[in-house]
């Protein structure tokens, strides 16, 4: 089944816009509430490190992604390569999201919040890989 190169467009785009908001939502909405933790076992000196990474690869790859889209010839080699190695990444993070979520659950009341936000990270996390899956069977190669 072939798409044609603007509804290829128009999934990378969207592809990198879901990469994109879950690094706004853990800049804004998951960091200052580790941070500010005030549970007795908290250690939020070793988790903000890891969140700010994590906000890193997101945009990063966000970024790239949304270039690729302005640019979008079709399915390569290399770029097919490149979606396979970040939907396993993608994944990882899926699965520390939810470990992160579970774990900031049980320390109160106050990291309730983050932890909603965590787990709608890892939705958006399983929507992006699907989409990659996607875009790795079914987008055009290049003439």
């Amino acid at each position: 089944m072939k798409t044609n190169l603007m509804f290829s467009y128009r999934s990378v785009n969207a592809l990198a816009t879901l990469f994109l908001v879950v690094a706004f939502v853990l800049s804004l909405g998951v960091i200052p509430f580790v941070r500010f933790n005030t549970y007795p076992e908290a250690t939020p000196e070793r988790a903000i490190p890891v969140f700010g990474f994590i906000v890193a690869y997101e945009f990063i790859v966000g970024t790239i992604l949304m270039f690729k889209a302005y640019h979008f010839t079709g399915r390569s080699k290399l770029s097919t390569a490149f979606l396979v190695v970040i939907a396993i990444l993608t994944f990882i993070l899926t699965i520390a999201f939810i470990d992160a979520a579970l774990a900031y659950w049980t320390q109160g009341p106050a990291m309730h919040v983050a932890t909603i936000f965590l787990l709608c990270c890892s939705l958006v996390n399983i929507l992006a890989i699907i989409l990659i899956i996607r875009a790795i069977f079914l987008f055009p190669k290049p003439d």
